[in-house]
């Protein structure tokens, strides 16, 4: 029978170096700094005390105190191994204590032993299995890496076992403790070094957090990737989720990083903390080790090979499953297929509960095939074929790593809830666990949209409405406003509703349709038609639009990337605030003629005017994506284009972009600058080149949006000759008056004596 020993996955791939991270190696020019010298008796005394302190809290302290000296975790923990080392060698000279990196990931641990050999324990090749032994290759790694290692290997019967870290900083302590007591080392001391926390009851318990995120959380819609994009005909809607960071999967994602959908919930169990997706993992193997004898140790070389016998394995009080690489979200952890909703079923339709044969024939598995993907895999298929499918009747269908999470979380709840934590086969073997993933008390109205914008002629749009157990009815708070039909039955199915409306000869304005049920739920659409034509001009407009340049000046506060407000409302955006920042409110409005006009409206207006003073059609509403059609250029004195209800998007502050990786920079790395792609220095000045650039894409944006203004138009390296970086859509809104503040102070009419490389001004915040 072939098997995969899981712990060899990703420490095989170190190469058997001592330290489970390489990559930051000690410059020769830079040699690590000395931090005092102390006694060994001094070490010994404060050794001892700390040891006697973990006995009481099992938390590993971060400093310890050596005579007048505080060191801090990766100096004291060298300090402990030179000792060893030096008590072992029968040098009793002062240790001169050096200062490293502290390890990625102390907690990486396979060790499975309950005692271990303080000096003289058995060898396999030029590894001794002893205290002493991992000392010394712990300062050879120290001085190699310049960081204390994640873990110390060992060789034994042919596998790889890992000693991690936090445990050799333990088990040094409790020898070097017996060693003040008795004045000589101990033959050999035990080897436990968990807290409570670290346990996977304890990982367990927060663990289960993830069911309150999943019930409070309903999506609009959800895709598989887990954006929210409404032109993905195949999303779901007013689905419960666990929100996860957009893992790119679409390109056409709309609102995929809506702050409404955050934050991401992690959990932090005994000072580490765990993503959702490596949750997933460990409580996959963590079933594994409670329900099989075999546990997580070993997994399947192929699809429908069994390597586990069922019965009771490990306590429920056993270490956290190590963590993988693997252990981070494919592209569609949703995806199932492409109907709504996908499960697993039988014969008889949809199964709503699954038990543990079910669990220990998909987890093994989808563990292998992840490691072979480096990624969590995107689903798993049961079915007849062997060759694709994992066989186990009457299971048909797809399972995504999404519903395994829940169904995971479920399988602990159950535990913790009856106190279960040792004998965990016996107790689950008939136990049926709730295999829900979209929600099973959906919305019992819901309304395909919440805001519909029109032009100013008459117009209609159509949106979706189910009302599932009742009747319902739609009422319009205007007479411009008609619904057809006005009500309908109940139905599983969706309804499509027709919103009307008559042709606008005044200012903007705006209307509720509200769709309602005898129950009492309600729902409301916002109505918004802009203004009839204008006969200002571009001056009219230009004129008034300059002024937010003086608000700009004026307005100072703190303002949010991610947006466009404080930090007072949501922490999790903190840190890209931006303090004593410049800034023009979103609910600055100014005059033109009759017309009442808001920022969105003001950034709608310049672009279009600009490109007719550029010669482009900036009347066009049907831009496409490409390039607008030439005309003769237009003069200040040209009729204002129209505008068409535009709003902003969801971050239109953002111009946080993308980072660099492996000291490349990708995407369209940050804010928009000038020159090489990896200077932080933002840019001041722009030329037409830009512009011209800026105002057809944000033009053509809307136009296949949904009249929503794009957050912002990114420039990678090499795309546009002289910028690179992220131009959001507030900065477009300061440049374009910078720009048209130009044509004013300098009294022209058109740009017909502007040259192309002159250059205007552009800000974000000041």
């Amino acid at each position: 029978m072939k098997k995969i020993a899981l712990f060899l996955m990703p420490v095989l791939a170190l190469a058997m170096l001592f330290t489970g991270c390489d990559k930051n190696k000690v410059d020769p020019e830079e040699p690590v700094k000395s931090v005092g010298t102390f006694t060994q008796a001094a070490i010994v005394d404060a050794v001892a005390g700390m040891y006697a302190e973990w006995t009481e809290t099992t938390t590993i302290p971060q400093e310890l105190k050596v005579s007048n000296a505080t060191l801090t975790l990766p100096q004291y923990q060298y300090a402990m191994a030179r000792l060893m080392v030096d008590i072992r060698d029968g040098n009793a000279g002062d240790i001169e204590v050096l200062n490293f990196k502290p390890a990625d990931h102390p907690e990486r641990d396979s060790y499975d032993a309950e005692t271990i050999a303080v000096y003289g324990g058995p060898s396999d090749g030029s590894n001794t299995e002893d205290l002493g032994n991992i000392a010394e290759r712990m300062i050879a790694a120290m001085s190699e890496d310049g960081q204390v290692p994640n873990q110390t290997l060992f060789t034994r019967d042919g596998e790889a076992i890992a000693y991690s870290t936090n445990r050799a900083t333990v088990t040094f302590a409790r020898a070097i403790s017996a060693y003040k007591e008795d004045g000589k080392m101990p033959e050999s001391v035990t080897t436990d070094y968990l807290s409570a926390a670290a346990t996977l009851k304890g990982f367990a318990q927060q663990f289960v957090t993830y069911l309150d995120v999943w019930e409070n959380n309903i999506a609009e819609t959800l895709s598989a990737d887990g954006s929210h994009c409404s032109d993905n005909e195949t999303a779901w809607e007013n689905v419960h989720f666990i929100p996860i960071p957009y893992s790119g999967g679409y390109t056409d994602g709309v609102d995929q990083y809506d702050p409404k959908y955050q934050p991401y919930h992690t959990i932090t169990v005994d000072g580490v903390t765990y993503s959702a997706a490596q949750c997933w993992g460990i409580a996959l193997k963590g079933i594994l080790d409670l329900v099989t004898v075999e546990g997580s140790a070993v997994l399947p070389a192929e699809r429908n090979e069994t390597v586990h016998t069922l019965g009771n394995g490990k306590p429920l009080t056993t270490p956290i499953p190590a963590l993988e690489d693997f252990f981070e979200w494919g592209l569609y952890p949703w995806y199932e297929k492409a109907d709504d909703p996908c499960v697993i079923r039988d014969d008889n339709g949809e199964i709503r509960s699954v038990g543990i044969d079910f669990l220990v024939k998909l987890i093994p598995w989808h563990l292998t095939r992840s490691s072979q993907l480096g990624a969590i895999g995107n689903f798993q298929t049961f079915g007849e074929d062997p060759a694709s499918a994992l066989v186990l009747p009457p299971y048909e269908g797809n399972i995504s790593p999404m519903r395994e999470l829940l169904i995971a979380a479920r399988f602990y709840k159950y535990l913790l809830d009856n106190d279960i934590n040792e004998n965990v086969y016996d107790a689950m073997k008939d136990v049926m666990i709730d295999a829900d993933l979209y929600g099973v008390d959906p919305d019992p109205l819901y309304v395909s949209e919440t805001g519909l914008n029109f032009a100013y002629g008459q117009g209609e749009q159509t949106l979706k409405v189910t009302a599932l157990s009742e009747n319902w009815t739609a009422t319009a708070s205007a007479d411009w406003v008609t619904v057809s039909p006005a009500s309908g039955p109940a139905s599983e199915t969706s309804q499509d509703v027709t919103i009307s409306v008559a042709a606008n000869e005044g200012g903007s304005r705006t209307a509720t349709v509200t769709f309602s049920i005898p129950s009492g739920t309600s729902k409301e659409v916002t109505v918004t038609q802009a203004p009839s034509p204008s006969t200002n001009t571009i001056r009219d407009f230009v004129t008034e639009y300059v002024k937010i340049l003086d608000i700009w000046e004026e307005t100072v506060g703190t303002v949010n990337y991610l947006d466009g407000i404080g930090a007072t409302t949501n922490e999790d955006n903190a840190p890209y605030d931006v303090e004593n920042a410049h800034y023009v409110p979103m609910e600055t409005t100014i005059t033109v003629g009759d017309q009442t006009l808001g920022t969105a409206d003001m950034f709608e207006l310049a672009i279009r005017s600009y490109l007719l003073l550029r010669g482009y059609d900036g009347n066009s509403t049907t831009g496409g994506n490409g390039t607008f059609e030439s005309v003769t250029p237009a003069t200040l004195s040209s009729t204002l284009p129209d505008t068409h209800a535009y709003k902003w998007g969801s971050n239109p502050f953002n111009e946080t972009g993308s980072t660099s990786a492996g000291n490349v920079t990708q995407g369209n790395g940050g804010e928009l600058r000038m020159g090489d792609p990896n200077t932080a220095d933002g840019v001041e000045a722009v030329k037409f080149d830009i512009l011209d650039n800026f105002a057809q894409r944000s033009c053509n944006y809307p136009i296949n949006n949904g009249s929503q203004i794009s957050n912002m138009c990114g420039y990678a390296a090499g795309q546009l000759a002289g910028y690179y970086g992220c131009f959001c859509a507030q900065r477009g809104l300061i440049t374009y008056a910078y720009f048209f503040k130009y044509m004013l102070d300098n009294n022209l009419e058109d740009l017909s004596t502007v040259q192309e490389d002159h250059v205007f001004e552009t800000h974000l915040f000041k």
